[in-house]
């Protein structure tokens, strides 16, 4: 998936009052609060008081900084507290030093070295939030997941959001949420130590690009929006055509004829169907949900190779970029999606013999996919533009957008 497919963005300027500037917690500021006892090797640290220390960056209660021997939000066990409301802004300065490996998730490879330091936020009411995570510092590499209705994780577990685009200090993710407690983990994969947290609580609104729990799809109003992109001014589905949607309309629909030259099929997959998976895509893990797809089908005159393009207009520019290593910025256009491109010889199939080609790019989740196959003369093929993985706590616009697909034999 987009290793991260998550919107994200930069938080909003916002006046932060004093009782929301937090320093870890008591927990993991680099300083710890001073007055407090000199032990820094046991578990929860030395430093702080009583009082939380003379200083504005003294810890909370005795436990204070980072001492020698661990860190106090190592684990699910023991989350440091946040608390946001609407037009509200919490920062938090952290350490990972001392922290451990207690969590996994599915955008760090299991061969990266990872410890993290978790975060219970209670949000007052309904708000889009936004979330930074920067390092301070050489070395540190961040991993921002956010999970819901529990820290831990297992098999009956939600899955979570997860924030790992960047190879650098920097990740971002925004999303809305509903008023609740949810979890935070920060993780750093890198050898870096210290680390800040900027969360934004504002109101949600048609027209921002992040899809809110009365929307059914939001990419931009007025001057932003783009004709044909599957969502209305209101932020409402668009109608489609149903053969491009669902494999029963595909399989009794007329095939596209392709000559040999080049031909583009334009669309939407935001009001798609999800039909199946290739197999180069993850398989779904309740919530996780297949993408929303256009089902195209296509019959070539000449027996020859046919070649795939998704991810770019009809002029040959990428709508996220041309380069595969620069991350796009937020808001995202309709097209800049994490896509997918598999063919199968049936439709309705997910045996591997009927699938001809899949696409998905390792690189990163907004580079543009390309398949090349042989193709037979007078066979139908169909072909799936598809998004990588629906795969967010209430379903996002990550994986779903407007498509110019290119077809070249």
């Amino acid at each position: 998936m987009r290793t991260g497919s998550l919107l994200w963005t930069a938080v909003m300027a916002i006046a932060v009052p004093s009782t929301f500037l937090v320093t870890g917690c008591g927990d993991d500021s680099p300083v710890g609060g001073s007055g407090g006892s000199s032990d820094g090797g046991n578990d929860t640290g030395g430093g702080g008081n009583g009082n939380g220390g003379t200083t504005t960056v003294g810890g909370a209660g005795g436990e204070g900084g980072v001492g020698g021997g661990g860190v106090a939000n190592d684990s699910c066990e023991s989350p440091a507290a946040l608390t946001i409301g609407l037009m509200e802004a919490v920062q938090v300065q952290g350490t990972v030093e001392g922290a451990t490996d207690n969590t996994s998730t599915f955008c760090i490879t299991a061969l990266e070295p990872a410890v993290d330091v978790f975060y219970e936020l209670n949000v007052v009411e309904t708000c889009k939030i936004d979330m930074v995570l920067e390092g301070i510092g050489a070395g540190f590499d961040g991993v921002l997941t956010l999970r819901s209705d529990t820290c831990e994780i297992d098999g009956t577990t939600p899955a979570p959001q997860c924030v790992n685009a960047s190879t650098g200090p920097a990740e971002s993710l925004t999303t809305t949420l509903d008023s609740g407690t949810y979890y935070i983990v920060v993780t750093d994969v890198g050898e870096g130590s210290t680390f800040s947290l900027d969360i934004s609580c504002t109101p949600t609104d048609c027209g921002d690009f992040i899809l809110d729990p009365d929307e059914e799809c939001d990419f931009g109003t007025g001057a932003d929006d783009v004709p044909n992109d599957g969502c209305t001014d209101m932020c409402g589905l668009e109608p489609s055509d149903p053969i491009d949607t669902q494999c029963g309309a595909a399989i009794a629909g007329a095939a596209l004829n392709i000559n040999a030259g080049t031909t583009f099929v334009s669309g939407s997959t935001i009001n798609g169907e999800s039909n199946e998976n290739g197999s180069c895509q993850l398989l779904p893990v309740a919530p996780h949900l297949y993408s929303k797809e256009n089902v195209i089908k296509v019959r070539p005159s000449i027996s020859g190779t046919m070649t795939l393009t998704l991810g770019e207009d009809l002029n040959g520019d990428a709508y996220c970029g041309p380069d595969p290593l620069l991350e796009p910025t937020f808001p995202y256009q309709p097209g800049c999606y994490d896509r997918t491109l598999y063919v199968r010889t049936e439709c309705g199939s997910e045996l591997p013999a009927d699938e001809v080609a899949c696409a998905e790019s390792a690189v990163s989740w907004w580079d543009v996919e390309t398949l090349t196959f042989p193709v037979i003369a007078d066979t139908d093929y169909f072909i799936f533009a598809d998004g990588w993985l629906d795969y967010t706590l209430r379903g996002d616009q990550s994986d779903i957008g407007i498509y110019d697909l290119k077809i070249e034999l």
